[in-house]
């Protein structure tokens, strides 16, 4: 299963940040979205979830038009995890994380066992079994982004798409969830795509990366021909150095 974009050209506040840019995303790999700040890392995910129009080029499910698919069987296949999210209402944790299986149901079919069980199980996959019961509203900004990458898992859409998943978290929390995350893709054969600020968390977690530079170009390809000191130096514009490390190359600014 993959997901293609076309030509693409996206546009936002009257500056181009992507201009003709084709590429393809398959189930079983993991992919990284490097570029500065305001280079369109977000806006370039709000596309791929049909959540913001393209000015040129189309993205496709399978082979299928991603508008001409209905909402409800395109949240079957694909999720994204925004940046931030708002909760309008109190509820608890476990209300909350359900919510992801509501494109699975019918019109006011309530959830199953099997739906709770696997909430249960995407909770203590991010380590928050013991707080299925605890108000929202009560919760530390860690818990909430592991609350709503829960909320995702429990989605179980075959294409993951995560706006800075690592978020508010502390780095014992960085590390199991994107280990999570990046085993995931293959195990289960998900395709997993996340904006990430850390070159090296980059590097170690995902085996493609997607270089937004914020001028319209944007390249894609395996970590190990894309992730270099002279390419990363260039999307950064800063020198940047790369050291060995025990899981691959370190780069650190030159």
């Amino acid at each position: 299963m993959k997901l293609g974009v076309h030509k693409l050209e996206l546009q936002r506040g009257g500056k181009t940040l992507c201009r003709d840019f084709s590429a393809e995303f398959k189930t079983g790999q993991c992919w990284g979205v490097l570029g500065p700040n305001g280079a369109g890392k977000s806006t370039l995910l709000h596309c791929l979830a049909g959540l913001y129009p393209a000015q040129r080029g189309n993205v496709e499910l399978n082979g299928q038009t991603l508008g001409t698919i209905p909402r409800r069987a395109l949240a079957r296949q694909l999720g994204i995890l925004l940046q931030a999210s708002v909760h309008g209402f109190p509820a608890t944790v476990m209300e909350t994380v359900l919510q992801g299986r509501h494109p699975h149901l019918r019109a006011w079919e309530w959830e199953s066992e099997s739906d709770r069980r696997l909430a249960r199980t995407t909770l203590r996959r991010v380590g928050l079994e013991t707080l299925v019961e605890r108000r929202i509203d009560t919760l530390s900004g860690g818990e909430h982004q592991r609350m709503a990458i829960a909320t995702l898992l429990t989605q179980d859409p075959s294409f993951m798409l995560l706006d800075e998943p690592v978020n508010h978290l502390d780095l014992h929390q960085q590390i199991r969830i994107l280990e999570d995350l990046g085993t995931m893709s293959g195990t289960e054969n998900k395709l997993v795509m996340m904006v990430l600020h850390d070159v090296n968390l980059t590097q170690r977690f995902c085996d493609h990366v997607i270089l937004v530079h914020g001028d319209g170009e944007i390249t894609a390809g395996p970590v190990a021909e894309l992730m270099s000191s002279e390419n990363l130096s260039r999307l950064y514009a800063h020198p940047m150095q790369s050291l060995p490390g025990p899981h691959g190359p370190i780069y650190v600014p030159g």
